[in-house]
């Protein structure tokens, strides 16, 4: 989805996931173990980072979800108060003028 995308909150965290992934790989590889104190913090950060995109990305979605059923309910609305003017008296042919023009 381009909104999830595009997001900046979601390039900024991914950004910094990446960051911190990095990170541990180079601190695990390097210096210390998995189970030393500062990769366990750099994992503890990720998960953190991780969890706040999931967050971001459910924010959206359910934002995108709302739109879609605050356009589907005035789509509806618009279909019925077109189906209430068709049924009116005279109003049938300034539809079939206003449809063929």
């Amino acid at each position: 989805m381009p909104q999830i995308i595009n997001n900046p909150l979601i390039q900024q965290l991914k950004i910094q996931l990446l960051s911190l992934e990095n990170a541990t790989v180079r601190a695990v590889g390097k210096v210390f173990g998995s189970k030393h104190p500062t990769v366990e913090a750099m994992d503890s950060q990720i998960i953190a980072c991780k969890v706040q995109i999931d967050a971001e990305i459910e924010q959206i979605s359910a934002s995108i979800k709302n739109e879609y059923e605050i356009a589907q309910a005035q789509e509806n609305e618009l279909f019925l108060a077109l189906e209430h003017r068709k049924r009116k008296p005279g109003v049938q042919s300034k539809i079939h003028s206003v449809i063929a023009s």
